[in-house]
């Protein structure tokens, strides 16, 4: 069994849940890629995850993923995953797929690493706990008015 993502997209042939009007209106699914052959695919949940929880995270192994413009229409096994005829298939073979992983907060140029922060944010410390204890972005700003370039 996968998961049928609801939002405001339907798989083909399903009858628009916001449709208005006399007649259900059917929408025509113009892009559609369908990713085969996951090893392991990483169910990003719905967050925010804080703490010990962030240690949890869920694998669906042989997976499949289908995309509909853009948008995840459905996730689960690989041998479930009932792809529209004719769409664009992609092999993963047999690699790890984190679906939205997007890395917002980044910075082309730093001095100074923090891992040793994240380490501490997975045994459940919160951020003003690091702070006090030295840690924070207090580092990485002392690091870069000390660095030369």
């Amino acid at each position: 069994m996968g998961y049928c993502v609801t939002g405001d997209k339907c798989l083909p042939g399903r009858v628009h849940p916001q449709a208005t009007g006399a007649a259900p209106v059917r929408l025509e699914i113009s892009c559609v890629l369908a990713i085969r052959n996951i090893g392991e695919l990483l169910v990003v949940p719905k967050g925010p995850v804080k703490g010990r929880a962030m240690r949890e995270v869920p694998v669906i192994s042989g997976a499949g993923l289908l995309i509909e413009n853009g948008l995840i229409a459905w996730f689960g096994p690989g041998a479930d995953l009932n792809a529209p005829a004719g769409c664009d298939t992609l092999d993963a073979d047999g690699g790890c797929v984190v679906p939205g992983l997007i890395d917002c907060h980044t910075h082309t140029v730093f001095a100074g690493t923090r891992e040793g922060e994240f380490a501490q944010r997975l045994e459940g410390k919160s951020y003003a706990e690091i702070a006090e204890s030295g840690g924070g972005i207090r580092v990485t700003v002392e690091a870069v008015r000390v660095a030369s370039c």
